[in-house]
């Protein structure tokens, strides 16, 4: 007796949950469409609570963060930081440049983005000394989704010690 009683508990859960199954995958509740866009580099994938965007745009722009923001052509320092808020894992590394100088080195920040180092010697030797102001660096690199590009601008200086 205990034995069919266990078949028939066996039996339904197995009917339950062939159902669900079944119910799940011929249900389209997941991706209702697809839509292209009039602008042909934009197209989403509507779903029934979220729109999701894939730009894929010939350069997409992104935010940067110079660090230092105030450059002096008399510090000693050692390397320009940018911070972006580009993924580290979307990035190709070496074709991250700075207004045409080569990345020194790379890493990923504590949110896991890409963060680039350039020689202080390099960005320096991009501005006249005796000009001192606004210059704008930009970083251009290719990612996995295509090119992107940032800007910042800087104040330069030349200042020496007290």
């Amino acid at each position: 007796m205990k034995k069919i009683i266990v078949l028939k508990n066996i039996l339904i859960v197995l009917i339950i949950f062939s159902s669900i199954l079944f119910y799940n995958c011929t249900s389209d509740q997941n991706v209702t469409g697809f839509n292209e866009s009039e602008n042909p580099t934009i197209s989403k994938i509507i779903t029934n609570d979220i729109a999701y965007e894939d730009i894929n745009l010939d350069t997409e722009e992104i935010e940067v963060q110079v660090a230092p923001n105030v450059l002096n052509i008399q510090n000693n320092g050692v390397v320009v930081t940018i911070h972006t808020d580009i993924p580290y894992s979307q990035v190709i590394a070496l074709s991250v440049s700075l207004n045409g100088i080569e990345i020194q080195s790379w890493k990923a920040d504590s949110q896991g983005f890409f963060v680039a180092k350039f020689n202080i010697e390099e960005v320096k030797a991009l501005v006249d000394p005796e000009i001192e102001g606004y210059n704008t660096l930009t970083l251009i690199g290719e990612s996995t989704t295509g090119d992107f590009s940032g800007s910042e601008d800087i104040l330069v200086i030349s200042k020496t010690g007290r």
